[in-house]
């Protein structure tokens, strides 16, 4: 990134006060959460209101400066993957309980910040997914019955008056200038426009004012460590020993929120079952705070291997349009200074140049985040069925902040003996899944 263009525009809305504790000596705690992002810190709230366990956070940066700093900035309930393909590995039922999570994380993420004390931090818009190939049209139909059946909330959709008569019979027709108004587009390329509930929030913001809270509600059992790399765990079969800065940290339990692609050594009898099922991906975006527009969320699906987003909303008494969308896989380690593939935000500028009505650019901003992707496409969330003092809620595949607050929710069940039903979430699909990294379909192949 050139020092010319400003970086994600989160963590400037909300400029940080707190200051930052690190480890320096040998620790305790109940359960050791590793990762201070939104799954880390969501995962804390959801401990500190169900149980009087005492729980500490060790993050290796600053909380809320990786991926959760560095988003697109959008609540959305689905996932990327395919109901029918999810069905196919964790079964029709357990699929349908993990999307009715999701429908129910958008109340749990409200109730979260009027407990805090944020409740306008969350704007509520009418999302809309236009796509232009009819393969993926008819795909999203059999996705949107799954989602009406778990309870998720949709929007009217509609579909092109010169699409083939069989597609979408029952939803309305109209013309392709229309679909193309609703796009906020240029180009009247495509086919249908499906409707979907979504949240527009600065998810760093909301890290902070948690973090805030939980140590200012939970004194004598909240701990937040920064600037405290995990760089081992050892497991026995009631503990793990966790080695940070040189120091040790003891705990019952370990819940792993690293969001997937920076998992610590696991030293155990068994190996953990996320082993071999996690990569690490890198997504672009840009932003700019020039034009206007009401506030709302596209998505755009040209083919399968063509896919952009925008998110507009209010910023700093202005409006901020920010995009995203391509992808590419993480060569090496990742460094937030390094654009590791080139050619990725001049295809966001094209894409919004021939695209968004309206749009005034180049964009002043470019960022880049790290995500964690599973082989199955959606997160992991729950005890490992090899390691009973593991734990995790990790790999957000893409869309990861209502996900995050639905496994939060799980794993407090789980730690206060509840009968938490099971879900697609469970680290065991893992096990059940054929599929493997190198095999796995739901990113995107980055394409210069």
């Amino acid at each position: 990134m050139t020092s010319e263009f400003r970086g994600s525009p989160w963590p400037e809305e909300r400029p940080r006060v707190r200051p930052v504790a690190a480890l320096t000596e040998d620790q305790d705690a109940d359960v050791v959460i590793v990762g201070g992002g939104i799954s880390g810190l969501t995962t804390a709230y959801a401990l500190m209101a169900a149980t009087d366990l005492r729980v500490t956070i060790l993050e290796a940066g600053l909380i809320g400066m990786g991926a959760s700093g560095n988003n697109g900035g959008q609540a959305v309930e689905g996932t990327e993957t395919r109901f029918a393909d999810i069905a196919s590995l964790a079964g029709r039922q357990r699929a349908l309980q993990g999307f009715g999570e999701l429908a129910t994380a958008r109340g749990e993420l409200k109730s979260i910040l009027n407990a805090i004390g944020a409740p306008s931090m969350l704007t509520e818009v009418e999302g809309r997914l236009g796509i232009a190939d009819q393969a993926i049209v008819e795909q999203w139909s059999e996705d949107l019955e799954a989602r009406r059946e778990a309870g998720m909330g949709t929007i009217t959709s509609q579909v092109a008056d010169d699409a083939p008569p069989g597609l979408l019979p029952s939803v309305p027709r109209v013309p392709r200038a229309e679909l193309a108004r609703q796009m906020w587009s240029k180009d009247q390329r495509y086919l249908a426009s499906f409707g979907l509930r979504v949240g527009l929030i600065n998810t760093y913001d909301l890290v902070e004012t948690m973090a805030a809270h939980l140590l200012s509600s939970y004194p004598e059992r909240m701990t937040i460590l920064e600037r405290s790399p995990v760089d081992r765990i050892r497991l026995s079969e009631e503990e793990a020993t966790l080695g940070v800065n040189g120091r040790i940290v003891l705990a019952d339990s370990v819940v792993l929120c690293t969001n997937g692609y920076a998992v610590p050594r696991v030293e155990a009898c068994s190996p953990p079952v996320i082993e071999g099922h996690l990569r690490g991906v890198v997504g672009y975006m840009v932003g700019t705070e020039r034009g206007s527009g009401p506030e709302g969320a596209r998505a755009y699906f040209s083919d399968e291997d063509s896919y952009y987003y925008i998110a507009r909303r209010r910023y700093r008494g202005g409006t901020l349009t920010a995009a995203g969308g391509p992808e590419g896989p993480v060569a090496g380690a990742y460094d937030p200074q390094i654009v590791q593939h080139p050619g990725a935000y001049d295809r966001l500028e094209a894409f919004l140049s021939t695209t968004l009505e309206g749009y005034v650019g180049p964009s002043e901003r470019r960022w880049h985040g790290l995500m964690g992707y599973t082989s199955t496409g959606v997160r992991v969330a729950g005890q490992d069925p090899r390691l009973p003092s593991l734990y995790y809620n990790l790999g957000c595949n893409g869309i990861g902040i209502l996900s995050a607050v639905a496994a939060s929710k799980r794993l407090a069940g789980m730690m206060t003996d509840e009968d938490v039903e099971p879900s697609m979430f469970d680290p065991g699909v893992l096990l059940s899944s054929a599929s493997q990294i190198r095999d796995s379909g739901p990113v995107r192949a980055y394409r210069p």
